[in-house]
């Protein structure tokens, strides 16, 4: 009879265990980018790595940018459990804190995306992010980067000075405060406004993406300029998580999403480097698009520039004057500084 007793009870400890651990976990996670966007694809194969990885455990619903809230307000929807998550950008909530914006882009501060990673997973850029979102009751899992953005323009921008009076489309924070030091005029405008206001006149110019993702959504229809290599932001991108939820996850679905992190941001780097190479070739080709490749000295001096201004900005918290030192340190340590 004891047999027995003991061989139920551990039967049933097994089948127990075994339930939770096919209990299903479903996210709902918004994208800043548009469906059928290559940053989005990539988004939509993390959700995927996600769901074989855990073996069906935690299954991730990928929806594209404002299908909740707009990109720059899913910060708050993560935070009260509207969205579980997205791939977001710290620098779209520099409003909040000026950390978001010094952690989101140091302006011409790195010269590739693995450099820029490294900030995060050696120069202390994680530990900081940690820090800044969970009093949003939102946990950073982990950075992500696509090349650096390209600039189309309707006019030439071949140096530092060719900037001034130029009106830009720049999200707001740090990099619109270094383009305002280069004398541009700074203009506020979401994503989804960008091709009409390229179009009529609006801006001249606009930050936006990579040379790739620029060409996929038709900005070089009427801006026949653009600087390539990008010289400007190589904006961080993140995979966040509502805290709650993240606690609640047990450990091994917490290795699984950091895991796939890691693989999105290296799929990331990759896919948007191959989009980039490809449209070099299309955008002279099939649009008559100038590609302008500024000299070391002009990317040099954009560099102090920026540096400049970012410390200026990072004045505004202590948190961002903590990022802004984590950056300088590691740019000296890699000697690009």
């Amino acid at each position: 009879m004891w047999k027995r007793a003991v061989l139920g009870s551990a039967l049933s400890l097994a089948l127990s265990i075994s339930a939770a651990q096919a209990e299903t976990i479903n996210w709902k996670m918004q994208s800043l980018m548009p469906a059928g966007s290559t940053a989005n694809r990539v988004f939509e194969d993390f959700a995927k790595n996600v769901d074989a990885m855990s073996g069906g455990r935690l299954k991730i619903e990928v929806m594209p940018v404002d299908a909740v809230v707009a990109a720059d307000q899913t910060l708050e929807a993560i935070g009260q459990g509207i969205l579980d998550g997205h791939f977001g950008s710290p620098g779209y909530f520099a409003g909040e804190d000026p950390a978001f914006g010094v952690l989101g882009s140091f302006m011409a501060g790195y010269d590739t995306p693995l450099q820029f990673q490294m900030f995060y997973e050696y120069g202390g850029g994680t530990e900081i992010a940690r820090e800044l979102y969970q009093d949003y009751n939102v946990h950073f899992v982990g950075p992500s980067f696509w090349q650096a953005e390209s600039i189309p323009a309707r006019k030439p921008i071949r140096s530092t000075e060719d900037f001034k009076g130029v009106k830009i489309r720049a999200p707001g924070g740090v990099v619109g405060q270094v383009f305002s030091a280069l004398d541009a005029s700074v203009v506020s405008l979401p994503g989804s406004e960008i091709f009409q206001a390229l179009s009529t006149g609006v801006i001249d110019a606009t930050d936006y993406s990579t040379l790739g993702q620029n060409a996929q959504v038709g900005l070089y229809q009427t801006a026949k300029y653009s600087l390539y290599p990008g010289i400007s932001s190589m904006p961080a991108c993140d995979i966040s998580v509502n805290l709650d939820r993240w606690n609640e996850l047990p450990d091994d679905l917490k290795a699984i999403v950091e895991t796939a992190t890691k693989q999105f941001a290296a799929d990331m780097n990759a896919q948007t480097l191959i989009d980039d190479q490809k449209a070099a070739k299309a955008v002279v080709a099939e649009e008559g698009v100038e590609l302008i490749d500024w000299s070391p000295e002009e990317r040099q001096k954009l560099r102090a520039i920026a540096a400049d201004a970012v410390k200026e900005y990072a004045e505004g918290s202590e948190l961002a004057k903590k990022a802004y030192e984590a950056h300088i340190a590691f740019m000296q340590q890699i000697g690009l500084l």
